[in-house]
């Protein structure tokens, strides 16, 4: 029985190999035409493929195009055209060929990827998309390393999920199997930024900046206002102009994260232009996240300025050739007043973008122009290790000199300011946060303090939001919370990850 089966089998076969039309019907290349870039891969495949046969492949151009001749895998060497032929032989010597025509290089003419090449941080999401899409075609998309980059098979989005390079591929089947086979080749670096703003939205993050009001240290000439000619976004930048109107009064803004960004270890930097004019007193510098006050409402909620200390990233004063950093801090504990330490950068244009950054850890705090360290400050202050909230503003007068009269407007302009971790640390986000007290209790018109406690104790993003649930009997700013009719509420501290803690208040 077993010797017939194979007898008919054999006689089955060749008679299908020697009826060319059955067999030339029934198997095909997955592609008529394949167009790659140079260094891409393709695997041609055969529909329909049989056991028992014999495919061979060839190329036409080995310097274009390289083939495994088992396989039917192609390595695009160089641009230019070859032809891919497979060569199908079986038991009656029947041969069959099936060509392939291959172009590399770029076809302006068809569809292309927006992005070829691009940079990501680990958890950062990206839509690579394609221009010149084909009607009633196929797109699929892989990733060369899951571990890097994860893709949606779909539509081409990207989440980038580990350190390291991955090739993303775009293969379009068009009508008339006609592949476009499309790389995007993608890097991605530890997500080490904790926070930034490039100032590429419309109008200024309120999510992220408060203003300063009115005329608040140092006997300045300017009131701050959060007017729109004192403070904007214009080609990508943050401008805050200083303005004098006909009555010789001059306004400017002052921006700070205050109870939306309060950092603890980190390096913060900004690009910056500087204005040079008589009287400019430009600024890019830290508070202590205790000195809190309530801007909109001119309400001084909380600890003394000495209590807060100060790091000046970067200061200003007229017409000058270099910019100033230091720290204010407490000498002793029974100081009232701040003592300073300071030093100055190099040389520079100031007009023009640099890049102004410290680096602030438990021990030094560390100051640069254009990465060149200038100063370092060697904390013996224990308050210099406390969070900090940012201050970018251009106050004029006091430091900065008297304005020569004829000069009536004068701007600072930010390309970004960015947060990041230490060089060799982790990000590190909180886990708990508990408040000092369960229950605080107050008379009408009273401020009470409420601390909190963030763990593990190197988190670099401390900010704290403060929530009253009824605002009628107290309302909280900071930590600070003031009772204002009699009753109670509950007090919420929520880090800016979710993790929460609650505090009851009674006023009587």
């Amino acid at each position: 029985m077993k010797r017939s089966y194979f007898i008919f089998l054999f006689a089955a076969m060749a008679i299908f190999l020697t009826t060319g039309c059955a067999y030339g019907s029934t198997i095909s290349l997955t592609a008529n035409t394949i167009q790659l870039e140079k260094a891409s891969t393709y695997d041609i495949n055969i529909i329909g493929k049989r056991s028992g046969l014999t495919y061979y492949w060839t190329t036409s151009n080995s310097n274009v195009v390289h083939v495994n001749d088992k396989n039917g895998k192609i390595i695009a060497l160089n641009e230019g055209e070859a032809s891919v032929t497979c060569t199908i032989t079986g038991a009656a010597l029947k041969k069959i060929k099936l060509t392939c025509k291959i172009v590399v290089g770029e076809n302006k003419e068809g569809p292309q990827l927006k992005k070829t090449a691009l940079s990501l941080k680990v958890d950062e999401q990206f839509d690579i998309n394609i221009a010149k899409k084909i009607a009633k075609s196929n797109y699929r998309w892989i990733t060369s390393n899951e571990a890097v980059i994860k893709i949606n098979a779909s539509n081409g989005a990207v989440t980038a999920v580990g350190k390291g390079d991955a090739k993303v591929t775009c293969t379009i089947t068009a009508p008339d199997k006609y592949i476009f086979v499309l790389n995007c080749l993608i890097n991605v670096a530890e997500n080490n930024i904790i926070w930034e703003d490039d100032f590429n939205a419309a109008v200024i993050d309120s999510t992220k900046w408060d203003y300063e009001y009115g005329y608040v240290r140092n006997s300045e000439l300017q009131k701050y206002t959060n007017r729109i000619d004192n403070a904007f976004i214009q080609d990508g930048n943050l401008i805050i102009k200083a303005l004098k109107d006909a009555n010789g009064n001059w306004t400017s803004a002052s921006l700070h994260t205050n109870n939306k960004l309060e950092i603890g270890n980190a390096r913060i930097e900004a690009r910056i232009k500087l204005p040079k004019e008589s009287g400019a007193f430009p600024a890019f510098w830290m508070l202590g996240a205790d000195f809190e006050e309530d801007y909109s409402k001119l309400w001084y909620l909380g600890d003394s300025w000495p209590d807060a200390r100060e790091i000046d990233i970067i200061e200003a004063f007229g017409d000058v050739v270099n910019v100033q950093g230091g720290v204010f801090y407490k000498a002793s504990s029974s100081a009232t007043s701040l003592s300073h330490n300071s030093g100055r950068s190099q040389d520079i244009d100031i007009t023009q973008f640099h890049t102004y950054a410290i680096e602030k850890s438990d021990k030094t705090i560390n100051f640069y122009c254009d990465n060149n360290l200038y100063y370092s400050n060697v904390i013996m202050d224990d308050g210099l290790k406390e969070p900090f909230f940012l201050l970018l503003n251009l106050a004029v007068g006091a430091s900065g000199g008297i304005p020569n009269q004829n000069i009536s407007e004068m701007e600072m302009v930010v390309d970004y300011v960015r947060v990041t971790v230490l060089e060799g640390d982790p990000v590190t986000k909180p886990e708990v946060i508990t408040l000092d007290k369960d229950t605080i209790y107050g008379k009408v018109n009273e401020i009470k303090k409420i601390n909190d406690k963030l763990l593990p104790i190197d988190v670099q993003n401390r900010t704290v939001i403060w929530k009253s649930s009824d605002p009628n009997v107290a309302t909280v700013y900071g930590g600070n919370v003031h009772m204002k009719n009699r009753g109670s509420c509950i007090i919420t501290a929520t880090t800016y990850n979710g993790v929460s803690a609650t505090c009851k208040v009674i006023c009587n």
